[in-house]
């Protein structure tokens, strides 16, 4: 398998249990080049934002569950196709979530 991408987008902040969390969206991606499959997994989580708290991922039960996406692909067409399932995910990712209270950039 061949490492593809990497990415991951923070969304904005939620409070859970009095805490302040950044909500992201993360996308991993390998290609099976004698397969020709992409495999993406695609996750989502949240993770402390105070500067003193240890780093930590935390789920959330109205967080969509982790997924993994199975692609036919040529060697050429992943990177597009995984940032195709990316925005995708972050948006269902988005949706999920209460009102964010900030948006980050």
């Amino acid at each position: 398998m061949k490492h593809v991408i990497d990415t991951c987008e923070a969304l904005g902040c939620v409070q859970l249990n009095g805490e302040t969390f950044e909500l992201v969206a993360e996308a991993q991606a390998m290609h099976d080049e004698p397969g020709r499959r992409l495999l993406v997994e695609l996750k989502s989580f949240l993770r402390p934002v105070s500067l003193t708290a240890k780093e930590r991922h935390v789920r959330a039960d109205w967080l969509p569950a982790d997924h993994t996406v199975n692609e036919s692909a040529e060697a050429g067409e992943c990177r597009e196709m995984t940032r195709d399932i990316f925005s995708r995910w972050v948006r269902k990712v988005r949706e999920s979530s209460p009102a964010l209270h900030a948006v980050l950039h």
